[in-house]
């Protein structure tokens, strides 16, 4: 079970544009703790790279013993959410002493080297093209390829905050830890020095990188792990990444307690930290729960806010209001002027989408029986039903009665008749699970409408217990 015990430190100065902001998360500390060193371990600085952010929410599930692990799981949102390495251009390029923020990366980059001073080391994580070797073998194992190494920028350095530290020797401690689980050959990791500074080296574009740029202008030492973008699954991928977390954090003198150790575990984590349940969107101030698809009725004018996304996993989840020009519109209020939609992303997949439609007609009200409890309910709440439910009226808010239809229920002998489910007391076993809003028989929708076009004019969700083991 996933428990997601993090702690979110908020970021040192808010970004204006939303997109290119990021969070910083602290690995929980076990409760008999002690201090040491302080790492900050980053995913997602490219956001084609999925095995790294990740890798990165799953590390969140350790628990530190000694020392501090901080986390930000997705350094560059925007480019995630897109599934592009970057948007206007390659963050990890845009390192230098004096940055002139013209472009958003820029001032996520400022922000970030503002905050790197405090830690004693830092972990960068990344899925790289092909399978490092030192020797050119064929195009995909060769000098010039990343994936499956541990990049360092030199051997060992002077001017660091430690005095001199061997940034060798911490390489080839993790890679230890790495490789004494992986069988595959092609899979063994090696320890990929750039010699950035040197005029020989064939990675001089590594020089406005972040881990060059955190080692000879603030004296912090920082590694980069590249794992393959060439193997078989994300779940392989993220069992790496994991693993040199784990071997880093040994190296650099923390005690660190990774979460659950198989490699099947992490599929079931992956897996469990995709659940979307439900979106709370505030309609002028009034904030309403609602299933994850759905449509809201406003009128021109309204304001519109996402306010919480409630999945099984709080980090990773974005709601984009299709007209404010951003991708991340978490607490952003929107003044609507014409239909749009909402749609949830869980990182660059759209996961639901919510209809904004515009209303000259009434606000709908269902008059609900709910578990023997009286419920008024306005169009789009959602409500819990356990044993039996009524739905008693259907009215708008100018007094005009309405009928109602659940999907999924006919009333008996009234086969082919008006569906008007009004004054029935429904179980939900007889409900055809069919018709529900998540085609797992937890979730069904109740339509009102006016008139014989059994157009709907409103409607209601309900959930239910699981009864079918979906």
């Amino acid at each position: 079970m996933f428990f997601f015990l993090t702690l979110l430190l908020s970021p040192p100065i808010t970004l204006a544009n939303h997109d290119f902001a990021f969070d910083i998360h602290e690995v929980p500390k076990a409760s008999k703790w002690q201090p040491g060193p302080k790492v900050l371990v980053i995913g997602g600085i490219h956001g084609d790279e999925p095995g790294g952010y990740l890798a990165a929410d799953y590390a969140l599930e350790g628990v530190v013993g000694k020392g501090e692990i901080h986390v930000i799981p997705r350094m560059n949102k925007r480019a995630i959410i897109l599934n592009r390495r970057g948007v206007y251009a390659d963050m990890n390029r845009l390192f230098e002493h004096d940055i002139s923020p013209r472009i958003p990366e820029q001032r996520t980059v400022r922000e970030l080297i503002s905050i790197i001073p405090q830690y004693d080391y830092i972990l960068s994580l990344h899925d790289g093209g092909g399978f490092y070797h030192p020797e050119y073998i064929d195009n995909v194992r060769n000098p010039r390829r990343y994936g499956q190494s541990i990049i360092i920028d030199t051997d060992i350095y002077h001017e660091t905050r430690h005095g001199t530290v061997c940034l060798q020797c911490i390489a080839e401690e993790i890679i230890q830890t790495l490789n004494g689980q992986i069988l595959h050959e092609d899979h063994q990791f090696r320890v990929n020095n750039h010699n950035t500074a040197s005029p020989q080296t064939i990675h001089a574009e590594q020089r406005t990188s972040l881990t060059f740029f955190t080692l000879t202008q603030l004296g912090v030492p920082a590694f980069c792990m590249e794992a393959s973008k060439l193997l078989p699954d994300i779940n392989q991928k993220v069992f790496y990444h994991i693993n040199a977390i784990e071997g880093f954090a040994a190296a650099v003198g923390i005690e660190y307690h990774r979460p659950w150790n198989t490699y099947a575990d992490i599929g079931i984590f992956l897996a469990h930290t995709d659940h979307l349940h439900s979106v709370t969107i505030a309609i002028n101030g009034a904030a309403r729960t609602m299933p994850p698809s759905g449509r809201i009725h406003v009128r021109p004018g309204d304001s519109i806010a996402v306010q919480e996304i409630n999945a099984s996993s709080p980090i990773g989840w974005y709601p984009d209001i299709y007209g404010t020009g951003f991708y991340d519109d978490s607490l952003r209020s929107f003044s609507v002027a014409e239909e749009t939609k909402i749609v949830i992303r869980r990182n660059n997949e759209d996961r639901g989408i919510i209809e904004v439609r515009l209303a000259d007609e009434p606000t709908e009200f269902f008059e609900a029986l709910v578990d023997g409890e009286i419920h008024l309910l306005r169009q789009g709440q959602v409500v819990h039903v356990h044993e039996r439910f009524k739905i008693l009226r259907g009215f708008t808010d100018r007094g005009e009665e309405t009928m109602v239809n659940v999907a999924g229920y006919v009333p008996p002998g009234l086969e082919g008749k008006i569906p008007d489910d009004r004054g029935y007391a429904l179980h939900p076993e007889e409900l055809d699970w069919r018709y529900s809003v998540d085609r797992r028989g937890l979730q069904y929708r109740v339509h009102s409408f006016a008139d014989r076009t059994f157009r709907s004019t409103g409607e209601i969700y309900f959930t239910v217990d699981d009864m079918y083991g979906k």
